[in-house]
């Protein structure tokens, strides 16, 4: 009897849903038919499905623009563009970093990539002083310079969270011909923490959960596709070509 009872209130519980959310046709006595039933309820798993895609791609219309702090690859009034949120010691990100460079080369002027910061609390301390260390790159050679140390880290580190000699984010300033001096005193002082978390803000208000988060918009339609996690070179080549039809 409690098994008949929990499997009542169960379908119950489904029926509600199924009701709440699409219209259902009734019998002439003003309810469904156990066929009815039947048949929404098989559906239900693939609506809901739909409905979370729907979902997550209303929230990813909310990335914030591009802005003046930004570190972007191609034109920044470009017509599309790549938003890529990731954390400098996850190894799907070390096996992604290259391909929206990729992509903006291909495109021609089409296409920007802007690369922000969401390092994930189990890679820290060392992934949140990675991107310190970038951002103090770029305060030195802007943007080019930004995206060669980005390179350098993720070349060289191993991922999950000690993947790399923290003394190396030194070095990589070295080889790269920075003022040594300026570089430790800007990453010693941590003064890039705000900024990180800033762009931890605003990937979690586009419904980013993981690294890489990747969100294609196109800039005049608004139209977005969000791509799960590391995907091949084509994924993302196939994203930007729909959007742009």
């Amino acid at each position: 009897m409690k098994k008949e009872l929990v499997n009542l209130s169960l379908g119950l519980s489904i029926l509600a849903v199924l009701l709440s959310g699409y219209a259902i046709s009734k019998n002439s006595s003003g309810g469904i038919t156990a066929e009815e039933f039947d048949r929404l309820a098989e559906s239900y798993p693939q609506r809901a499905q739909e409905k979370a895609e729907r979902a997550k791609n209303e929230g990813a219309k909310n990335i914030a623009p591009i802005t003046e702090n930004d570190h972007v690859k191609g034109p920044r009034d470009a017509e599309i563009t790549i938003y890529e949120y990731s954390d400098y010691e996850c190894p799907y990100c070390k096996r992604f970093y290259q391909t929206p460079g990729e992509v903006v080369k291909q495109f021609n002027g089409k296409v920007n990539a802007v690369f922000r910061n969401f390092p994930l609390s189990f890679h820290d301390p060392l992934a949140t002083l990675e991107a310190n260390a970038a951002e103090c790159a770029a305060e030195q050679g802007g943007d080019e310079v930004y995206f060669a140390y980005h390179d350098k880290i993720f070349e060289a580190t191993k991922s999950n969270g000690n993947g790399l000699d923290s003394k190396k984010l030194y070095t990589f300033a070295s080889e790269l011909g920075l003022n040594s001096s300026d570089f430790k005193s800007c990453l010693d002082s941590r003064k890039y923490d705000s900024k990180v978390k800033n762009d931890i803000k605003t990937g979690s208000n586009a419904g980013i959960t993981g690294t890489p988060g990747v969100i294609v918009k196109n800039n005049k339609t608004g139209e977005v596709r969000v791509l799960p996690g590391a995907v091949p070179l084509e994924s993302v080549i196939a994203a930007v070509e729909e959007l742009s039809k």
